[in-house]
């Protein structure tokens, strides 16, 4: 996934002498064999993309990571690992095109969500992510100006908001050995002006995705190697949703739908995961024809549930190495994926 991908990026000499203990770390993070999850159902569902009706590719992007969609029109925003948010729009979602792109700090782009002044909040960083981390960049929807709005932050990736304007951001130390990570909240002041980072939540591990559930009022987030989580923004504390099903299993990004059944990104295995509300069934998609999958979000068209998914690269098993070449972002009716589940 992403975070292999970029280690072999800035460290390729030392990612080639790690690949043959990367086994032994998702044992040791995730508690061995113990920790997987036994009471789980699990299927999976294999299909050829052209099994699946309704697909639109917007393409002109490379190496695709997270997404934001405009829930008032069909504007949508991708980031990408060559540092770039695009902007893409059209008058209908088969006509969808690329509009516009914008290189934000110069190096990554990662998180990215619509904050409640309706600008654009991405987490991005200028060099050296690795090292130095990344910051929060505020940017209009037209995609002319950025603004850095924090410090550096270390291993920063998802972010999402809550109900109130609240920030939430992701950030670890992309330790694989000794895995440490944070999420870190900007709380918004009365006059649309938010404080700087503090920490929320401490001693969690590789967290990665974000996403707020208005339906039930919950912070969910993903952390890579051990499963997904929820947060009751009152009381802070963090419950386990869903862990490994098996021992090589990967957590991305992560969304709802309008169920309440939760999808996760899987780019480990190429596959998109549904974990089906109230029912700790996990249902795998592995779609022939979409490679590596990072980031999912859901909304409503004509009534319709439409689900947009990143391409980060074409080949699904290409974790450590390979290009960020993924082809843009893919979009369907959540529906097919149901009709083909059947």
């Amino acid at each position: 996934m992403r975070i292999y991908s970029l280690i072999a990026k800035f460290y390729p000499d030392p990612a080639r002498l790690f690949l043959p203990f990367l086994a032994l770390v998702f044992l040791l993070d995730s508690g061995g064999c113990a920790g997987l999850s036994s009471r789980m159902k699990v299927r999976t569902v294999e299909a050829d993309l052209g099994s699946y009706r309704g697909v639109v590719l917007v393409s002109g992007m490379n190496g695709c990571e997270n997404l934001s969609l405009d829930q008032d029109s069909l504007r949508l925003y991708v980031t990408d690992l060559h540092g770039y948010i695009h902007l893409i729009n059209g008058p209908s979602r088969s006509e969808l095109k690329l509009v516009k792109s914008k290189m934000i700090a110069g190096e990554l782009a990662l998180g990215v969500g619509a904050g409640p002044d309706g600008s654009l909040y991405v987490a991005a960083s200028e060099k050296n992510w690795m090292k130095q981390g990344g910051a929060v960049y505020r940017v209009d929807r037209d995609l002319e100006k950025a603004e850095k709005l924090t410090n550096n932050l270390p291993g920063i990736n998802g972010l999402t908001f809550d109900r109130s304007g609240n920030l939430y951001l992701a950030t670890s130390n992309m330790s694989f050995l000794w895995p440490r990570g944070a999420i870190y909240l900007l709380k918004i002041n009365s006059d649309g002006k938010f404080t700087p980072p503090e920490l929320w939540a401490g001693g969690r591990k590789i967290v990665n995705g974000m996403y707020f559930s208005g339906k039930e009022n919950r912070l969910y987030f993903s952390e890579t190697l051990s499963g997904v989580y929820r947060v009751d923004p009152g009381s802070g504390q963090a419950e386990k949703v869903f862990a490994k099903a098996k021992t090589m299993d990967f957590f991305d990004d992560l969304c709802q739908d309008q169920a309440g059944n939760l999808w996760v990104a899987d780019p480990g295995s190429g596959s998109l995961k549904k974990y089906v509300s109230g029912t700790g069934e996990l249902v795998r998609f592995k779609i022939r024809g979409i490679g590596q999958v990072s980031s999912c979000r859901i909304r409503i068209e004509n009534g319709e549930e439409i689900i947009y998914l990143t391409e980060l690269k074409q080949q699904p098993n290409k974790m450590l190495f390979g290009k960020f070449d993924g082809r843009g972002v893919f979009s369907m009716p959540l529906a097919e994926l149901e009709r083909v589940n059947k």
